[in-house]
């Protein structure tokens, strides 16, 4: 219902900045903190393209294969991200026990970008 609720209003670029500013900068304390009481390990996955499933795209009525409005924040959020673990790896909160993993596979990226990066045949 969130989704629902918010994802047809029109958001100014600058908003969505700030919200991603916020998200990150939360990430970011929660990070440390966990540093900080002896953590070590770390893996994580950015946001695939949530914005092409078909649940959502019913949800919000869309009619194309994503919903442009979420999978650009999802774009802002994963580049936005890579930028923040860069960062604390820099400032040694993150070492070689880190994973940072893309969620989308080449061919669903390739589709996504309209070109057939897959060499596999559809069944």
């Amino acid at each position: 219902q969130l989704l629902k609720d918010n994802i047809n209003k029109t958001i100014s670029p600058a908003f969505k900045e700030l919200y991603m500013r916020e998200i990150l900068g939360n990430i970011s304390i929660h990070l440390k903190t966990i540093y900080n009481e002896g953590g070590r390990k770390f893996a994580f996955q950015n946001l695939g393209p949530l914005g092409c499933q078909p649940h959502v795209r019913f949800t919000l009525k869309d009619k194309g294969l994503c919903v442009k409005e979420l999978q650009d924040m999802l774009v802002l959020h994963n580049a936005e991200f890579s930028k923040l673990m860069q960062q604390l790896e820099r400032a040694n909160y993150l070492n070689s026990n880190t994973q940072f993993t893309t969620s989308i596979p080449l061919h669903i990226k390739g589709s996504l970008m309209g070109k057939n990066l897959d060499s596999r045949k559809p069944r």
